[in-house]
């Protein structure tokens, strides 16, 4: 009769090691996961701002300081050379125009 109880224990500890198991791989794979869908979250923002300064540089008619452009996401400032990129996310980015102008 006690080897009856003692063989329930067993399984129930190694059931429970297994559980434990699968939750720490599961854990792992979900931080995994979350810190690359971030990392590949900002490089599309970085990205979009970017492009919003080149489309700015390429609508720029004068060189005028303090101008602001609008687009569908977010607004860019030029001030001095400087293009600060705000994104409707709040998001903000600073660009120096490293371009000589002509």
């Amino acid at each position: 009769m006690q080897k009856n109880n003692l063989l329930g224990g067993h399984l129930v500890v190694s059931a429970m090691f297994c559980l434990m198991m699968m939750v720490v791989l599961l854990t792992g794979q979900l931080a995994y996961f979350y810190a690359k869908i971030t990392s590949y979250q900002k490089i599309c923002q970085y990205n979009q701002a970017e492009t919003m300064k080149n489309m700015t540089i390429l609508n720029q008619t004068s060189k005028k300081n303090d101008e602001t452009f609008y687009y569908n996401l977010g607004t860019v400032e030029y001030q001095k050379n400087v293009y600060r990129i705000k994104l409707k996310n709040d998001v903000q980015y600073t660009f120096l125009n490293d371009k000589k102008e002509t």
